[in-house]
């Protein structure tokens, strides 16, 4: 074996790998042209890996996927029956395409995205292809897609498709066919980035010496097009990138793009409509948009008049539209586009409207709609792929092959039933491309999508684009959805590239400013909820380490008059109840195990530590354009500290990794985030619920026997984290007084009630409010009473020498109270700055 020349360490070699790479004479193989024959635009990176090794490639394999974990960079899968994220799943081997074959590519997709948008302005406006009878009518006006209430009425810009992708396959003979075209919102440019980011980071050399057509152009042309969308009598407007929320697949990409765009990503929630234009609502107030850049689909974007059961976009947006107060890219009703019964068509309309044959071909397709092309497809099925041309529920594509006879007489029967609704489309072996699984190289099929852009004079094209590999070799289907993998698209250029940027480039020059921007309202409750979620978690963690420590206890003398004290300040802080008291040892070990794992790690039951976790990854990934990279990673990795273990002493073991986390993420909050309103709300929410905990806590400490104060005491500043801060201070033993004036009263610890107070106190202060408002706000006013009651609350009484049922009666209407001030805090904030609520108006006489 070779001697790396970087270590002088023999290492394994691909050589007997790509020996055994299987090449079949059935698909086109994009790395070898016959089996051990190597594609020249390959033989570089081939040799690089073979100098690498296998075991080294698999290490770096790992490091892909380690990257990704730590970036958060997810798809969702809707059929996971855990309700979670997956990893998003990219491979160490690139893609790879020559410069020469991607320049006539590129050509073509031009090509098609300036026909696609012809036809999308001549269908939303004179409609002369359908009074010519290029195009049928019912092909258009049956198809969903098309939205009437957009004929006529909507302005467009010059070129009435911003953004445009095509999903490419390559047949065995070479040729490259376009599969589907996506002319909605199309999906997968952000995640072609992040493999790009990953990727040079994992190969650096390889992919600087590769000398690699770079993507920023791409990006710096998207940036520049929907800032010039901006309708020109409009100042001072956002642009915002309309999401469906965090249970979309590809909600990662949304924020990610959001955030590298520096766009507001925003929610039906975060929009209005007022006075005929779209508003933020922000915790500033009302805010315009000018432009929105949906990842809605169009018949979901206003219930008003597209879809009235759509909780997706705002109601009203198609007249703001109208208006010509808000441009949306891409334009409502684009999706009638994706209509794969046009591809049976375009080659005739390009003629008539280009004067130029399809340089970049459609894969074969006969629209059910017409007569001819029903027979041949009802006659070749077998051979055909049938897909309905709108995806509804209940419908998908099917390939004929792999039909019963009694499947294909019944399918034949649905097409029959309604065939303008069905295409049939020649079935293409896709090429295979290697992918690196265990120590080997395997073939997979895959399909690329690339991604286009307009501009004044044309589209741009991403060199490359998103490339997605089958699960299996022998798989049918190539997505996301089913576990496919992902590949880095690399289009090797003759000569080497300009070095590019990919941070946008300044279009004029920066204004210096202390703010951040506007904060949505419902990232400020995002942010709220995640402060609040972090102490919650952090609380019931230590909640449950102090339990866990007393359950493993094996001095049984300590059982009794301790353990039911914790059992208690576990119901008070988490409102979970456990019930293993007053058992023997051994008993009481085999139900504690069985409760304790149920109220740490069930995420369905309400109150348990791994339901609080979730929350919290909710609510962070859900604010994760507000959070530094750092602390990004920091919330990700907390759900690998609450695995499933398998036993008490493993528990405990992952509770004190969670805590660390958890102070972690809280110090990287802090040093990270500047002190805008963002970061008020999210400071907000953790002292209110850190002051909450610890009320409940010392509610515990009031409520129990007295008999029992030392074990309590200690076990309320354990959970505190003010044990050692107590002992220090008094050297002695725990008295009921003391303990109370230090988390209760003393504003220089911060766990204590009263150093949270304050802390509230100066974050509302800060906040904005009504300029015509002459005194204190409600939330001005709910803290100011809270801090005044506990400031002139007299603690010296509360002493072990006088201690009576009257003071334990006083103390617990104090906790009380405080903790209801501090609700009323919360409902306050979320009626003041996360909901704007129009006054309501009467419509119609009485």
């Amino acid at each position: 074996m070779p001697e790396s020349a970087e270590t002088g360490v023999r290492r394994d070699t691909l050589g007997d790998t790509l020996a055994h790479y299987p090449v079949s004479s059935a698909r086109f193989d994009e790395m070898c042209s016959a089996p051990g024959t190597v594609r020249p635009h390959w033989q570089y990176a081939m040799r690089a890996f073979s100098a690498l090794g296998g075991e080294e490639l698999g290490r770096r394999r790992d490091e892909v996927q380690q990257v990704l974990r730590e970036n958060g960079v997810t798809y969702n899968v809707y059929t996971d029956t855990q309700g979670r994220t997956r990893p998003w799943a990219l491979d160490v081997i690139p893609a790879l395409l020559s410069s020469q074959e991607w320049r006539t590519i590129e050509q073509g997709l031009v090509q098609r995205a300036e026909l696609l948008n012809l036809i999308g302005a001549d269908l939303y406006g004179p409609q002369q292809l359908i009074r010519d009878g290029l195009l049928p009518p019912e092909l258009i006006y049956a198809h969903p897609g098309f939205l009437r209430p957009c004929h006529g009425a909507l302005p467009t810009p010059a070129r009435y498709l911003c953004l445009y992708a095509a999903d490419l396959a390559r047949a065995p003979d070479g040729t490259i066919r376009v599969l589907d075209d996506r002319t909605q919102a199309p999906s997968g440019a952000g995640y072609a980035l992040e493999n790009r980011l990953v990727l040079s980071r994992v190969l650096p050399s390889l992919y600087r010496d590769a000398q690699v057509h770079r993507l920023s152009l791409f990006f710096r042309t998207l940036r520049s097009t929907l800032a010039a969308l901006t309708p020109t009598h409009q100042s001072q407007t956002r642009t915002a990138l309309l999401t469906p929320g965090p249970q979309n697949e590809t909600y990662f990409e949304h924020a990610y793009l959001a955030n590298y765009l520096d766009y507001a990503l925003v929610q039906r929630d975060d929009l209005t409509v007022r006075d005929g234009h779209l508003w933020l609502k922000t915790v500033d107030g009302l805010q315009p948009v000018g432009v929105l850049v949906r990842r809605v689909d169009d018949t979901f974007c206003d219930p008003l008049e597209l879809h009235r059961e759509s909780l997706l976009g705002p109601p009203g947006l198609l007249q703001t539209v109208r208006n010509n107060s808000v441009m949306v890219a891409n334009p409502l009703g684009s999706g009638v586009l994706e209509n794969p019964g046009l591809m049976a068509y375009l080659p005739r309309v390009a003629k008539v409207l280009l004067g130029q044959d399809l340089r970049l071909a459609s894969v074969p397709t006969w629209w059910c709609g017409e007569e001819q092309a029903l027979a041949y497809v009802v006659d070749h099925i077998e051979q055909l792929v049938i897909k309905p041309v709108f995806p509804l529920p209940g419908t998908a594509t099917v390939y004929g092959a792999q039909l019963s006879a009694q499947e294909r007489d019944s399918l034949i029967q649905h097409i029959r039933a309604r065939p303008h609704f069905f295409v049939g489309q020649e079935q293409v072996a896709l090429s295979t491309t290697p992918v690196f699984t265990g120590d080997r190289l395997e073939p997979r099929p895959m399909v690329l999508r690339s991604f286009l852009v307009s501009r004044d004079d044309g589209y741009v094209a991403m060199p490359g684009g998103l490339t997605r590999v089958a699960p299996t070799a022998d798989s049918w289907q190539v997505s996301g959805q089913a576990g496919g993998l992902s590949k880095d698209t690399w289009i090797l250029a003759s000569e080497p590239e300009s070095q590019f940027s990919l941070i946008p480039a300044l279009e004029h020059s920066v204004a210096i400013t202390r703010s951040g921007g506007e904060v949505p309202s419902r990232m400020a409750d995002n942010l709220f909820w995640l402060g609040r979620y972090v102490e919650r978690t952090a609380g019931g963690a230590r909640v449950f380490r102090e339990v866990l420590q007393r359950v493993l206890d094996t001095e049984t003398t300590r059982y009794d008059t301790s353990l039911s004290a914790f059992l208690s300040a576990c119901t008070h802080s988490t409102t979970t109840y456990l019930r293993f008291v007053g058992y023997g040892q051994q008993r009481r070990l085999a139900i504690a195990e069985k409760e304790l794992f149920a109220t740490i790690l069930d995420a369905d039951q309400p109150g348990s530590l791994r339901f609080h976790l979730n929350a919290l990854l909710r609510a962070g990934q859900a604010a994760r354009d507000r959070l530094s990279d750092d602390a990004w990673r920091a919330i990700n990795r907390l759900d690998r500290e609450l695995p499933q273990v398998k036993s008490l002493s493993e528990m405990l073991e992952s509770l004190e990794g969670l805590i660390i986390g958890l102070a972690s993420v809280n110090g990287l909050n802090t040093e990270s985030m500047a002190r805008g309103h963002g970061f008020r709300f999210m400071e907000i929410g953790r002292r209110l619920e850190r002051a909450l905990y610890t009320l409940n806590l010392l509610r515990t400490g009031c409520e129990l026997p007295h008999e029992t104060e030392k074990v309590v005491w200690e076990m309320v500043l354990a959970m505190t984290d003010s044990l050692m801060t107590y002992r220090r201070r008094y050297a002695s033993a725990t008295e009921a007084g003391a303990v109370l004036d230090l988390l209760l009263l003393d504003e220089s610890n911060p766990r204590s009630v009263g150093y949270q107070l304050v802390q509230i106190q100066d974050q509302v202060l800060s906040l904005p409010r009504k300029k015509t408002l002459p005194h204190r706000s409600a939330e001005e006013r709910i803290v100011l009473e809270a801090l005044t009651t506990l400031r002139v609350t007299d603690l010296e009484r509360f002493s072990q020498s006088n201690w009576n049922a009257d003071m334990d009666e006083t103390l617990g209407q104090l906790f009380a109270d405080l903790s209801t001030r501090l609700l009323a805090l919360s409902e306050t904030l979320s009626r003041d700055y996360f909901s704007h609520i129009e006054v309501q108006q009467q419509l119609t006489a009485k």
